[in-house]
């Protein structure tokens, strides 16, 4: 009773916080999108049919929230299945919260075109002066007007004017772009920091690929400094402190001091997931490993989607959902 009543205590004393508000806090459930015939709908990861099949369309949950469409307008739904809004956005291909908000587009009441974000409580952000917004990354969000591209904040103000012909999301402060025919990383106030030649990618983890003329790549950090030299086929970008790297035609793991701590030994190897988790593929199949390199699902399947919670995955008899174990929750009928 006495540790009810100082946990009551304390939500209580939380909610009080300035700034606080329930939305804050982050979903713990999580759904997957499921299909019987044109209509899509949503389970748990148990295999329970959360969301009933009513839905043309249905994205993968992000921040506790699913995009969905009906007519080609779009909405969004928690981890209950209701609606934080109307149905009214415009089609993106793939719209999904992060950072606490989603990008929408909408016709409102006047006939007019409005661009901006909803957040968690179905309030809508406007950001005038812009055609698209994109979605937030380190606190900041590319922003389109006429095809050229620049940046906002939090405050939904346009921090870096639309000046750049090409943009890439902001991570470790920093943001690649396309201005004239210069390419280089700016900081959060549109100060040219890295000349970015021979770069395609954004930073992850402090570190980016960086491509020589022999086409070998290496890894920059922040400051500009090559810190894994330029000996990598086709390095894929730092995730859970590791990156996938070809090496004589197999796939393995690599540490940030370039060392392969996962042996190549796989025909394709895709990025960790923020729960530890990487997809591979062996003699034509596909499957799962951990952080440590060890096989968690057999490699079995045509194809697998780690969706952090179980895996969607293709096999002979159709599409199901696995859990970690390799048990079947739901499969398509």
């Amino acid at each position: 009773m006495i540790k009810q009543f100082k946990r009551a205590l304390l939500l209580f004393i939380v909610a009080l916080l300035p700034g606080f508000c329930l939305a804050q806090i982050p979903a713990v459930q999580k759904l997957f999108p499921v299909w019987i015939g044109e209509k899509c709908g949503y389970i748990d990861e148990k295999g329970g049919l959360i969301v009933p099949y009513r839905y043309d369309s249905c994205n993968e949950f992000k921040e506790g929230f699913g995009a969905v469409l009906v007519n080609n307008k779009y909405g969004f739904i928690n981890t209950s299945g209701q609606l934080i809004s109307q149905m009214k956005f415009e089609n993106y291909i793939s719209p999904n919260f992060s950072e606490g908000v989603a990008p929408v587009t909408f016709t409102n009441e006047h006939g007019e075109k409005t661009v901006g974000y909803i957040d968690r409580s179905g309030r809508i952000l406007q950001v005038g002066g812009v055609d698209k917004t994109y979605n937030f990354s380190d606190g900041m969000a590319k922003i389109e007007k006429n095809g050229l591209y620049g940046y906002i904040d939090k405050t939904m103000k346009i921090i870096i004017r639309p000046r750049y012909t090409l943009a890439q999301v902001f991570s470790d402060g920093l943001a690649l772009v396309v201005g004239g025919k210069s390419q280089y990383f700016i900081d959060k106030r549109g100060k040219k920091r890295i000349d970015a030649a021979g770069i395609y990618d954004s930073f992850s983890e402090g570190l980016v690929q960086i491509r020589d003329r022999f086409g070998l790549y290496g890894f920059l950090d922040t400051n500009g400094t090559l810190v894994i030299s330029n000996k990598l086929s086709t390095p894929s970008p730092f995730s859970q402190g590791l990156a996938a790297s070809e090496h004589y035609g197999k796939w393995g793991y690599i540490n940030k001091s370039g060392e392969f701590v996962i042996k190549p030994q796989f025909e394709s190897a895709e990025d960790f997931s923020v729960d530890g988790y990487a997809v591979v593929g062996l003699n034509g199949k596909f499957g799962l490993i951990n952080i440590n390199g060890e096989i968690v699902l057999s490699p079995v399947y045509d194809s697998l989607e780690w969706l952090s919670g179980l895996a969607r995955v293709k096999t002979t008899t159709g599409s199901q959902y696995v859990n970690l174990t390799g048990k079947v929750v739901w499969a398509s009928k």
